[in-house]
Order: structure tokens, then sequence, then C-alpha cells
């Protein structure tokens, strides 16, 4: 799916509606969220919307110390929620300073991506690629102008 997003607001909009796609989601493993596109384009500002509606607040980019970990804030009532349907933790990687995909190894993230509890949100995401697995829900941003990006996501 393709869409235009004008204003930093409306990317944060799409961001949580995005996290609230992924609650109770069956999964075997860790659900990742690969964002990838270039400098700028709005991948900070989506996180930061997803985040935000897990309750976490004033969620920065980790591009200096590559990963943080998160405990869900808001806690989600489902009817027939299942221990498989369960967030516990929230881990946000930034890529960009990663020379290669086994600095990230290094740093637990076969561990974290097989844990069924937990939701990865990475961006730029390409430079692990080999790490990634098929059912990784990739979104690509660019710019278009401005004050607009595009994004497309499965």
């Amino acid at each position: 799916m393709k869409s235009t997003v004008k204003l930093a607001e409306n990317m944060k909009k799409i961001g949580m509606k995005m996290a609230e796609k992924i609650i109770g989601r069956k999964k075997r493993n860790a659900v990742i969220i690969a964002l990838t596109g270039e400098l700028g384009s709005g991948k900070t500002t989506f996180a930061q919307g997803f985040l935000e509606y897990f309750g976490i607040k004033r969620a920065n980019s980790p591009t200096f110390v590559i990963m943080k970990k998160y405990l869900p804030a808001k806690i989600f009532q489902k009817k027939n929620f299942s221990r498989q349907d369960q967030i516990l933790y929230l881990y946000h990687i930034d890529c960009y300073r990663i020379h290669s995909s086994r600095d990230l190894v290094e740093l637990g993230f076969n561990e974290i991506a097989k844990d069924f509890h937990n939701v990865i949100l990475i961006e730029w995401a390409e430079r692990i690629n080999d790490l990634l697995p098929k059912n990784t829900i990739r979104i690509s941003f660019k710019h278009k102008s401005e004050k607009e990006r595009i994004i497309n996501y499965d």
C-alpha cells in the first residue's frame, strides 16, 4: 500500500494505527517492523507514534545507544487474550551506526527476535536485511517535498 503523508503529526497517527493492528496478532516469533528510507523521511516520527500507542512518551531514536527496550505502559485487555497475544517488551533499534549485522547479533538480536512476546521496531533496517525473517513488516519512507512523505508498506 502506498500513501502520501503531510505533516509530522499525521506520520505519528500512521505509526499509532500500525501499532493498533499488531495487537492480538498470532505469532510464533517477535513481530518485527523494518523501517527503511532516506535521512529525514519520517522513520523516527513514525516510531514515536507507534511507541506512543503503547503509552511510551518522549521516545527518541536510539542512534547512539543502538537499542532501547521498553515495557508497554498501556495494558491491553482483550476478550480471549492468550499468553501468545501478550506484548511484554518493545524494542526500538536504530541501525544507522551499525557496520554489519554481526554488530546487532552481538547485542542479542537473534534471541530477542525469537521471543513471541516482543515487538521490534527497526530504523535503517536495510543495513541488516540478512537478519530479518520473511514475515517482517516492511515500511519504506521517501521524501516527496519538504512537508510531504511517501510511505510504502505491506
